[in-house]
């Protein structure tokens, strides 16, 4: 059992998805032999709690994991990695162990026996595919999660200089003020040369050894808000080249990832054995509503692909009924023959994939940032967020341009109804309220309850 997980991955950049680039031959080749479902989504639009959804197979509401540096798992909730471990499989979460969107330590890493880095740059790879050959005869769960196209800003070598250099100088002048975050006074003056004169990488980087571990994380954090307004002005400035960068990410993932994996499984013999599936945690947005990046509920940052392949099942199958990124722990445990646990609020999809006639296809899909909620159906998309309520009118409005709301009243209120009933059905299994991480200041902490990143 392979679960893949490609962070920032927009369904509608692949090819399988309608993408006329060539940023995916791989996974469209997996897709032609696969169920892929053309409507899946994300339960939050960025990446703490829409991953935590993924290994919960609940909502974020329900899981609680919304802000960075500060909230945690609670043990009253099982992954799918420990169910998998319970029943004897041998289980691996090859991740960015260290950032705080996939901190080990504070949920992701649960029931997980091996946890190995696995870079942007892939480095990890090797380590991946001798795992796999290492446990090729047992029963395995194997999650990847890469995070090669969540940082492609990183290929602009704009990023080095201006983020870099606006971080360094910032940092002298906070070292200059009373009680600042990061430096005491005997550091500044015992390296003076470092706090001084213009910028260059290696003073930078001296300088950031100087700061206390407990502290990096909040200084992370702190140069996340300076690339922010970055990222807005390169991606305005030169949208096709943003664009292009991302699609160049897309297909590194493609050629490193997803092309080596495919001919290891049949190196192994496994090709025919493993269930594989590919997703994502959300999307990007490339300003259709403004901005650049993510941390929104619009269908660019929600509608993230869903390609499951089953040995000796259906393949080239296309599935238009609404899906959720929840229903893929019952999913695999169906698959495997284990027992769902009743924390999951996701559903099973197998039924669907083998072209059954159970169940009531799902009508709506429901997914949250903090203080707002969408409720989806094929149709209708009704948005809430403080005092704010949109409606959108899919089939005309596929982009969600145009708010229809005053003219379809009656809809908008039985959508609402149905959104409302949604959230008094969640159970809560918070058990305690965590507090940020100390060094956290009050700006830093209220820009993270705003926008869950920074």
């Amino acid at each position: 059992m392979i679960l893949v997980i490609i962070d920032d991955l927009r369904a509608d950049h692949l090819g399988c998805y309608g993408y006329p680039k060539q940023t995916s031959p791989a996974i469209d080749a997996i897709a032609r032999d696969s169920c892929v479902f053309e409507k899946a989504f994300s339960q939050s639009g960025y990446t703490l709690p829409s991953t935590i959804s993924i290994l919960t197979s609940l909502y974020p509401s329900s899981h609680g994991m919304f802000y960075v540096f500060k909230d945690e798992l609670s043990p009253g909730i099982k992954t799918i990695a420990e169910i998998f471990g319970t029943y004897g499989y041998k289980t691996a979460w090859f991740s960015q162990l260290k950032t705080p969107h996939l901190d080990i330590n504070v949920g992701f890493g649960r029931g997980f026996q091996d946890k190995v880095e696995l870079g942007a740059d892939f480095s990890g790879g090797p380590e991946l595919f001798s795992w796999l050959e290492k446990n090729r005869s047992n029963n395995f769960f194997l999650a990847i999660d890469s995070r090669a196209v969540h940082d492609f800003y990183r290929s602009f070598p704009e990023h080095e200089g201006e983020v870099k250099k606006d971080f360094y100088f910032k940092l002298i002048r906070l070292a200059k003020s009373p009680g600042n975050a990061f430096f005491g006074p005997e550091v500044v003056s015992a390296h003076k040369e470092l706090f001084r004169g213009n910028y260059n990488p290696d003073k930078l980087s001296k300088m950031l050894e100087l700061v206390d571990p407990e502290k990096r994380n909040s200084l992370d954090q702190f140069k996340c808000s300076l690339l922010i307004p970055w990222l807005q002005k390169k991606g305005r400035s030169d949208p096709e080249g943003w664009i292009s960068v991302y699609d160049e990410r897309i297909r590194a993932v493609d050629n490193e990832l997803i092309k080596p994996l495919e001919v290891k499984l049949k190196t192994l013999g496994l090709c025919g054995k493993t269930v594989l599936i590919i997703t994502a945690d959300h999307g990007e947005e490339f300003a259709e509503h403004g901005k650049y990046g993510h941390s929104s509920l619009w269908d660019t940052n929600i509608h993230v692909p869903l390609i499951i392949k089953i040995p000796g099942g259906p393949g080239g199958k296309r599935i238009e009924d609404l899906a959720e990124t929840i229903d893929i722990m019952p999913t695999v445990l169906e698959l495997a023959g284990i027992a769902v646990p009743s924390q999951a609020r996701g559903v099973s999809l197998v039924n669907l994939m083998r072209g059954g006639s159970v169940g009531a296809p799902r009508e709506y899909i429901f997914s949250e940032l903090p203080k707002k909620k969408t409720i989806r159906s094929k149709k209708w998309k009704l948005t809430e967020g403080g005092t704010r309520r949109r409606l959108f009118d899919l089939s005309r409005d596929p982009g969600e341009q145009i708010d229809v709301l005053n003219r379809n009243r009656a809809i908008a209120a039985k959508m609402q109804t149905r959104l409302k009933q949604w959230e008094a059905s969640l159970p809560d299994y918070q058990d305690q309220e965590y507090p940020f991480d100390p060094g956290i200041g009050r700006e830093m902490q209220e820009r993270i309850r705003k926008t869950g990143y920074w």
